[in-house]
């Protein structure tokens, strides 16, 4: 109850109605949807769970069927281009670097938007029935179009929660973080609907539940973790404060997210040479997962992916600090913290899940679980409460070196 009297009413309101916008956006169809596609999933449902289980294709064919997903990618490159290019570095150190940075991420997302719903109309093409029928190039301009300015009218409505709801700052990621939500509970509700005893997922779904929340747990722990340095010597005394370093610097999102990009490369060569390699297709698809026939191939794919989150991590906080220098003395401590949170993301985001799915195949049917999507939603319930309390309170605590991105 503290907690929303410390938001107010009108940004409750204002949350409220960016959401409901954002969901209502999620009912309007790309244009020259077949009318057969939205007939055939409106009769499909025979009962609640499947109501809700096949409500996931049809908000595939909207207007906002990519979400805030290129937005988030373009904040993802626009990290590495910060690394590499020293005019970006320098740029974001101006005055008005991050005003401008945001303009270029923006601009960077309408591309990649354009770009992906390209691909979205192709793969709408081949689904049957087709969910579009042939077009030349002006209709598919036109869907491209349409989908772009979804994407960027999401966008807008995640800036409105920053300014006046409960975004502050992370509106983007809160409803990123809520459409993997979505596809969640529409996923669950299909495994109960088509399960042929609901009674027998009970005990399957315990175990779910269980490792959900222990994956919530320890992000949350992790998260509020921090450790207090104090100044280096008694000659630092007179120019350095004592600093509280974050254990989770790196952030959740960004580690994971460049861990699944380096290992599906692989998967991407392979289905690019399939006619002239058909058997190394199939030895990769037997061996390059961690829910493979093969204990020790699945173990060493865990423990690759394990080993590229808490690299990326270390990446993650060297280009953050190249922006916001860190201070010498504070080095040492920075080292073993960023190993100690990346260790600790990658068993919750990797390893978690992977022994979640072997636990409920043992007791019967397999409950595949995201621990990024259950992570980056801790990190978001999280910055919200932490931004109530400071925005009711106008000390806003002592400095902290944490992750820009969530």
């Amino acid at each position: 109850m503290q907690l929303l009297a410390m938001a107010g009413w009108r940004r409750l309101l204002v949350t409220g109605l960016c959401l409901a916008a954002w969901r209502a956006l999620d009912q309007i169809a790309v244009p020259g949807l077949n009318p057969t596609v939205i007939a055939v999933l409106q009769t499909s449902a025979s009962s609640p769970l499947q109501a809700i289980a096949v409500s996931t294709p049809i908000a595939s064919n909207s207007l906002i069927a990519m979400g805030v997903g290129p937005y988030v990618d373009a904040v993802i490159i626009m990290t590495l281009v910060r690394l590499i290019s020293q005019r970006v570095r320098a740029v974001s150190n101006a005055p008005d670097g991050p005003e401008r940075l945001m303009r270029w991420t923006l601009g960077l997302a309408i591309v990649l938007a354009l770009g992906q719903s390209y691909g979205y109309t192709v793969l709408m093409q081949n689904t049957y029935p087709p969910a579009l029928p042939g077009m030349d190039w002006f209709a598919r301009l036109s869907v491209m179009l349409a989908m772009a300015a979804g994407t960027v009218t999401v966008v807008y409505l995640a800036g409105a929660l920053d300014e006046f709801g409960l975004g502050f700052g992370n509106g983007v990621f809160l409803i990123y973080a809520l459409t993997s939500v979505g596809i969640e509970v529409h996923r669950l509700a299909e495994i109960f609907a088509t399960a042929p005893s609901i009674e027998a997922l009970y005990l399957t779904f315990a175990i779910w539940v269980a490792f959900s929340i222990s994956v919530l747990a320890a992000i949350v722990a992790a998260l509020l973790a921090s450790r207090r340095v104090p100044p280096a010597g008694e000659e630092s005394m007179s120019e350095w404060e004592p600093v509280e370093l974050r254990l989770l610097m790196s952030g959740v999102l960004r580690p994971p997210l460049f861990a699944n990009a380096v290992l599906f490369v692989p998967v991407v060569i392979a289905n690019y040479y399939v006619g002239a390699t058909p058997a190394l297709q199939r030895w990769l698809t037997g061996v390059w997962t961690p829910y493979g026939p093969n204990l020790l191939t699945d173990a060493a794919y865990v423990i690759l992916n394990a080993g590229l989150v808490v690299a990326f991590a270390y990446l993650v906080v060297v280009v953050d600090g190249s922006s916001r220098p860190i201070r010498p003395d504070l080095v040492p401590h920075v080292n073993r913290l960023v190993f100690i949170g990346g260790s600790l993301l990658a068993i919750t985001v990797v390893v978690l899940p992977v022994l979640e799915w072997n636990a409920t195949r043992l007791v019967g049917t397999g409950f595949a679980m995201s621990g990024l999507d259950a992570a980056l939603l801790a990190t978001i319930i999280l910055a919200i409460v932490v931004g109530l309390e400071r925005s009711g309170r106008r000390d806003a605590g002592a400095p902290l070196l944490a992750s820009p991105v969530p």
